[in-house]
């Protein structure tokens, strides 16, 4: 019996971790040869999918926090600019007030004998 050149079938199953442990069976029917080259070619088949699946990943991993920072950013030069109109309002609030008690001090101080 030629073994090189006899043709067989090989049938397997495994586990698939990426689609959520669904069980995937598989059979290659051909020379010893032929199985090799088709079971390479499979794996590498499923290689470059994993990696294609890996790379779409990232790009939307790095999408959606571009986006994300996008819409929480803040203007520093709108904050600034809110910071000094706020603390012009203190100081305006507490000039008022400094101003109010010393005229309530003034008039005190007039109708006290």
């Amino acid at each position: 019996m030629n073994l090189q050149t006899t043709s067989w079938t090989i049938n397997w199953a495994y586990n698939q971790q990426a689609n959520g442990g669904s069980s995937v069976s598989q059979s290659v029917t051909g020379t010893p040869d032929q199985q090799l080259a088709a079971m390479v070619s499979g794996i590498g088949t499923e290689a470059s999918g994993v990696t294609f699946n890996e790379n779409t990943a990232n790009a939307l991993q790095e999408q959606s926090s571009q986006l994300r920072q996008s819409v929480s950013g803040v203007s520093l030069d709108e904050q600034a600019s809110y910071m000094v109109e706020f603390q012009n309002a203190y100081a305006a609030a507490a000039k008022y007030i400094t101003t109010f008690q010393s005229m309530m001090q003034s008039l005190l101080n007039m109708v006290q004998p």
